[in-house]
């Protein structure tokens, strides 16, 4: 029971990991836009695209698509609300199990 519970903890942890992770990288990215360089904006964001494992999309972007498909798209496997929403899962997981304990007690 208690390796379930820790198993449980620790995967929300992770989701909410990857999410933190996904921000600092649009956070970097953004301010690295700031600053002139030899990449346009497109070629920064396909490689910031590119981290997060999205080899088939990285043909051509628009800094706001890539920004809206890396922080709210719930289809995106590494997005920040798919990672909360997995996260929010495990704890719905967790906490039933814990109401139905309580609840046969």
């Amino acid at each position: 029971m208690l390796s379930r519970v820790a198993d449980s903890l620790y995967w929300m942890s992770r989701y909410f990991e990857r999410a933190d992770h996904c921000r600092a990288r649009i956070e970097a990215n953004y301010n690295l836009m700031l600053n002139p360089s030899k990449l346009s904006a497109e070629e920064r964001w396909a490689s910031n695209y590119g981290v997060s494992r999205h080899r088939s999309d990285r043909q051509r972007y628009r800094p706001a698509n890539a920004m809206i498909k890396l922080t709210s798209d719930p289809d995106e496997e590494s997005s920040i609300v798919s990672c909360i929403a997995k996260a929010a899962r495990m704890l719905a997981k967790f906490a039933s199990r814990s109401v139905r304990r309580c609840g046969n007690a």
